[in-house]
C-alpha cells in the first residue's frame, strides 16, 4: 500500500496550494473536498497524471469450513 501525503502551502497572498501524493484515480478529489471543508474554497485545480490512472483495490475473502470426520 502506498503512502498518501498532503502538502498544503499558504503563499504570501494567502492563496492555498494543495498537492496530494500517493493517490491514483478520483480518490484525490474526495481528499481535496475534505481539505476544502477545512480551509475553504479553492480558486483552481489541476489534475496530475495519476488522476487518470485506475486505482486498483485487491481484496480476497477465504471462507474455510471445518469438515467433521466421524
Amino acid at each position: 500500500m502506498s503512502k498518501t501525503e498532503l502538502e498544503i502551502i499558504i503563499d504570501e497572498n494567502g492563496e492555498v496550494h494543495l498537492d496530494i501524493k500517493g493517490v491514483k484515480g478520483k480518490k484525490c478529489v474526495e481528499i481535496a473536498e475534505i481539505v476544502k471543508g477545512i480551509i475553504g474554497e479553492m480558486k483552481s485545480k489541476k489534475h496530475k497524471p495519476e488522476f487518470y490512472e485506475a486505482d486498483v483495490h485487491i481484496s480476497s475473502k477465504i471462507d474455510a469450513k471445518k469438515q467433521h470426520t466421524d
